[in-house]
């Protein structure tokens, strides 16, 4: 290996510094600038609240109206305070957002945010295709009945615009005639309000289909609960028909009138808002502190419960020690919402109170429908169709609604169940007397509500009663929808319109 002498090593000559700014002397100068400005502008301030000190200020002299200083009356600030505060009370909101379980604070119902809700619903029939074509057909087609749904109303001293709640309830719809709730025809009656009311409901005729029928019960029951409301007062209000409606749909507003008169107080539309107001705000509490409770009411399961409220039904179970799945009527249940997420607990918050929204909304509803027909929003309705005063069928003596057959060899229950479209419960409980087990051939067994099988040739039927009269059967029937089989015979003291 071998090495090259390269010399002593050279030094690299130092290059000179740049004579510019630099960053450092940048900051120090922007810095002292900066304070420069500040200290001139306290100095300046300060001279310039000096020399209006130094200016004598006007003595104000009695009479001079320029110079006399005048503190404003507090209760126009605080009227002006109260203008600016007060929100405007013209736009519409859901009944949905004023009861939103997010938003922090206790709820608030007044007067003056339900016609929000009115609002809200106006604008959803003028807006939504689906909700406004349902208006525009219900109130088409009330027309052919129109004259006399009013007559109904005006009997029992009911304003005759209340005629068009069949709107809100059916939508004037043969599709929608029986709700979930089991409540019957074009203004929704439940079968305990129609007998209750003296109705005829049966498996041939039920009057809660019939329009004049079932808006002259509508017209009187408003009437019965918008007296209760009133009281001995003589003088008449709107809240008072308010309370009325919200009695038509919902159990809240009788429990509320009937308390009022028990108490012997004056039953107001507002303070029964705030009745509700205080039920709400008690389940809201209940549900942030996860001791809300469930009442098992009628018909009522443990899964239906636990679908109710989105929680499985185990979880009811552990919560509430329950071994099975059975629950008691009146049984009070503990909803388990302590592991919920806050969405899931707004879930079960509208589930809580389904009852009270069905409540509240219902007469802003009909209120907003209302308002669009005194609006002309919809004017289209058919002529109104030609009634005589209806009259009263009497049948023959004799005259059944069940059927007798004659048993033959090798006929059973099943067999008869399947001939004449009656369940085998149904025969039998209609022929006690009999040992249906052990039928014999020339036993008479009685069938009731056979299908296709006229029990007298003399019976009456609406069919028989089209014919009578000379009218086409499906104008007898369009005339008379509270018959709803019209080849059966007519129950003794059915009305018939021709």
């Amino acid at each position: 290996m071998s090495f090259e002498y390269k010399g002593p090593p050279v030094k690299k000559k130092k290059e000179p510094e740049e004579t510019g700014i630099t960053r450092r002397s940048f900051l120090k100068a922007s810095l002292a600038l900066g304070t420069a400005l500040v200290a001139g502008r306290v100095v300046s301030d300060y001279l310039e609240e000096k020399k209006e000190t130094d200016i004598p200020k006007e003595v104000p002299r009695p009479g001079n109206k320029e110079t006399t200083s005048k503190e404003p009356d507090p209760d126009s600030r605080k009227a002006e305070s109260e203008e600016e505060i007060e929100p405007d009370m013209d736009y519409a909101e859901s009944l949905s957002d004023i009861l939103d379980f997010e938003k922090d604070g206790p709820i608030r119902l007044t007067p003056e945010k339900m016609k929000r809700v009115r609002e809200y619903w106006k604008e959803r029939y003028r807006k939504e295709p689906k909700l406004k074509e349902s208006l525009r057909y219900a109130y088409r087609e009330m027309g052919s009945w129109i004259k006399y749904l009013h007559e109904a109303f005006e009997k029992y001293e009911v304003p005759k615009n209340f005629a068009y709640l069949a709107i809100p309830e059916s939508h004037w719809n043969v599709k929608k005639m029986v709700s979930k709730a089991n409540a019957v025809g074009y203004y929704q009656i439940t079968g305990n309000t129609g007998r209750g009311y003296g109705m005829k409901i049966g498996p041939v005729v039920d009057e809660r289909m019939h329009p004049i029928k079932s808006a002259d019960l509508c017209a009187r029951y408003l009437k019965e609960w918008h007296d209760k409301a009133k009281g001995g007062r003589k003088d008449d209000c709107e809240e008072y028909w308010l309370l009325a409606l919200a009695t038509y749909n919902g159990s809240f507003a009788q429990t509320y009138i009937n308390s009022c008169n028990d108490k012997k107080k004056d039953a107001t539309y507002k303070e029964f808002l705030k009745t509700i107001e205080d039920k709400l705000n008690k389940i809201k509490d209940d549900l942030l502190g996860n001791r809300l409770t469930h009442v098992v009411g009628r018909w009522e399961s443990l899964a239906s419960i636990a679908k109710k409220y989105g929680i499985s039904y185990k979880e009811f179970q552990r919560a509430n020690a329950l071994k099975g799945i059975n629950v008691k009527r009146g049984q009070a249940l503990v909803i388990p919402t302590a592991h919920l997420s806050q969405v899931a607990k707004k879930k079960v918050f509208a589930a809580a109170i389904s009852g009270f929204s069905e409540n509240l909304n219902y007469p802003e509803k009909f209120n907003a429908i209302d308002d669009l027909i005194k609006e002309k929003f919809v004017t289209q309705q058919n002529q109104p169709i030609n009634l005589k005063p209806p009259y009263v069928v009497q049948q023959e003596a004799g005259v059944s609604d069940s059927y007798t057959h004659t048993i033959k060899r090798g006929e059973t229950l099943s067999i008869l169940s399947r001939k004449y479209g009656v369940k085998v419960k149904k025969i039998a409980e209609a022929n006690k007397a009999l040992k249906i087990n052990n039928l014999k051939p020339g036993d008479k067994i009685s069938i009731p509500d056979a299908k296709g099988k006229i029990r007298n040739k003399k019976a009456k039927s609406l069919i028989t009663e089209a014919q009578k009269h000379r009218v086409s059967v499906s104008e007898m029937g369009f005339k008379n929808q509270h018959v709803r089989d019209w080849q059966k015979p007519l129950p003794n003291g059915t009305e018939l319109w021709v």
